[in-house]
């Protein structure tokens, strides 16, 4: 277990939400990264620490909020054959369940490629994770799992010595995924119904790790994917 994770960890459960509030995603429910509430500026063992507690294997998204539940993500195994999703009470730091998925591309556990990077995503029916493996699973918030599906199946390994990292964006009834390596690029949008594709844009070759946005335009939304010498919007 790596001692950053749990700091990440403790960074967040001091800001002290409250049980109604929702962290959904990366950045947050609006990707500003920014609450209203007041946040403490300083730790220590003593100050401003609520809980603490292991977590199995290695990860590097960030933890998300669903009233009293907290989920992470993080890979084990020297091949980080092992995918965990793994969901904590809020209040108290104890674990309620974790959910491993076996890997379909299975590669070298190493600090120089990326460690279940990507952050999640939450609504009401439960949690999408999606994995630099090209796996995503579905969970219920009980932690039953509803479908799991691979990218890499469908469309082929990425071709990235560093490993992946953006994280999905979810809107209305579905999954917003985007690669864009050395290889075959693309944004694909995803059913969280059951993970079949809905659409699939492919992209010029680029190597990028920087996660697509929804932004509001006029009266609709556009996907914003920001690449190597690029910006550019999609209809989700």
């Amino acid at each position: 277990m790596s001692l950053r994770i749990v700091v990440l960890l403790l960074l967040l459960f001091t800001t002290k939400l409250s049980a109604q509030d929702r962290w959904p995603g990366f950045l947050g429910a609006d990707a500003s990264a920014i609450k209203a509430d007041s946040i403490p500026t300083s730790w220590s063992p003593q100050k401003n620490l609520a809980w603490k507690t292991d977590i199995p294997g290695y990860g590097q998204s960030s933890p998300v909020i669903w009233g009293d539940q907290v989920y992470v993500t993080s890979v084990e195994g020297p091949n980080k054959e092992k995918l965990h999703v793994v969901c904590y009470s809020l209040q108290s730091g104890k674990q309620l369940w974790d959910h491993i998925e076996p890997s379909t591309y299975p590669e070298k556990n190493s600090v120089y490629i990326s460690r279940a990077a990507p952050t999640p995503v939450l609504d009401e029916n439960g949690i999408y994770a999606y994995f630099e493996s090209g796996d995503i699973v579905a969970l219920s918030h009980a932690g039953k799992l509803k479908w799991a599906a691979s990218l890499t199946k469908r469309y082929g390994a990425p071709q990235n010595k560093f490993g992946l990292s953006a994280s999905p964006v979810q809107w209305q009834d579905r999954l917003m995924i985007l690669i864009d390596d050395e290889g075959p690029s693309y944004l694909t949008a995803v059913s969280k119904a059951d993970g079949s594709e809905l659409w699939k844009t492919d992209r010029k070759s680029r190597v990028s790790w920087s996660s697509p946005m929804l932004v509001p335009v006029g009266k609709t939304f556009q996907v914003v994917c920001s690449s190597a010498g690029s910006i550019d919007g999609y209809d989700p």
